[in-house]
């Protein structure tokens, strides 16, 4: 196991906090993710953030299936703001994320583990993501 502060937000609250403590570098990005996620919050409602993430959750998954990919898991379990596609035997998905990135600007995170040559992870806000010009 690979121990990592990068969560510690008790840690991250010490640096703002009084004691200003600064013994590691913060994860600049996940601080800044935060901030702009507790900012949608504020602003649409808890309530209205899930649904706006079900349903685009909901929309890439019917996509997938019509274009007749296999899901990664049991979709009962599945979370709305991402999801595990199989790469079809015969198919470089190296190829594929590198197609995607590069003509459509939609980036495709990869698996881990056992399941590295056998599965990617999709997103739905990857879909805002597509080069319109």
């Amino acid at each position: 196991m690979i121990y990592s502060n990068y969560f510690d937000l008790g840690m991250v609250m010490d640096y703002w906090g009084p004691e200003r403590l600064n013994h590691h570098t913060e994860a600049t990005s996940a601080l800044f993710a935060a901030r702009e996620c507790a900012r949608l919050i504020l602003q649409e409602g808890l309530d209205n953030g899930i649904a706006r993430h079900k349903l685009h959750g909901d929309a890439l998954l019917k996509g997938i299936q019509a274009m007749g990919l296999e899901t990664f898991g049991d979709l009962r379990h599945k979370m709305n703001n991402v999801l595990g596609v199989v790469i079809p035997n015969g198919v470089n998905g190296d190829q594929v994320r590198k197609l995607m990135l590069e003509d459509f600007g939609i980036e495709i995170g990869t698996s881990f583990g056992r399941c590295t040559v056998k599965s990617g992870a999709l997103a739905p806000w990857a879909i805002t993501r597509v080069k319109t010009a």
